[in-house]
């Protein structure tokens, strides 16, 4: 073949205009749909919702009791002893105990030796159940740890924060046991 036959051929190493455009937008439906599937969802019920909480084990006595006091507004705080977060967010919610708003942790650990072991060694100064049937768990479609999720005086939840609460957070938590002290 002469050179001057070759220069005539089609250079197939380089992508045409058009196969570029469409090999950049494979690739950018392919980042979508993988930022899509490793997002995580909101855990915890819809605002808005009445909830009927189910009766938990308590870590002293293993009886199932109420999470709440009727007509007291509540703060559920579900935890796992392996989460760090839940950690972080329990030493600055133990001042809750005392207030208007009841406040109760609810492990959703597998044994009950696990979360007996985060009450003891974690600043936890709150009552702490367990979910040792998942009921909590699959009733409240918890995807994420830790979820705290606020009820008024009448069980509807007002607030579901994923992660360690922020100022807005603990801003709703105090409008909530204010508005109930009145």
């Amino acid at each position: 073949m002469s050179e001057g036959a070759s220069s005539k051929e089609k250079d197939t190493t380089k992508p045409t205009k058009r196969r570029g455009w469409l090999e950049a937008a494979l690739w950018i439906a392919a980042a979508g749909t993988i930022l899509v599937l490793l997002r995580p969802s909101a855990s915890g019920p819809k605002v808005g919702t009445k909830i009927e909480l189910p009766r938990l084990a308590s870590l002293e006595s293993g009886e199932r009791v109420a999470l709440g006091r009727p007509g007291k507004p509540l703060l559920i705080e579900v935890f796992a002893s392996w989460c760090s977060a839940c950690r972080r967010s329990s030493a600055m919610l133990s001042e809750l105990k005392d207030g208007p708003l009841d406040f109760v942790m609810v492990s959703v650990d597998e044994s009950v030796e696990d979360a007996r072991a985060a009450k003891t060694s974690w600043p936890i100064t709150t009552r702490v159940l367990h979910d040792a049937r998942g009921e909590l768990h699959r009733k409240f479609e918890i995807r994420m740890l830790p979820t705290f999720v606020l009820l008024d005086e009448n069980g509807v939840v007002q607030r579901v924060t994923n992660g360690t609460p922020g100022d807005l957070d603990l801003h709703a938590y105090a409008e909530v046991a204010r508005r109930a002290a009145r």
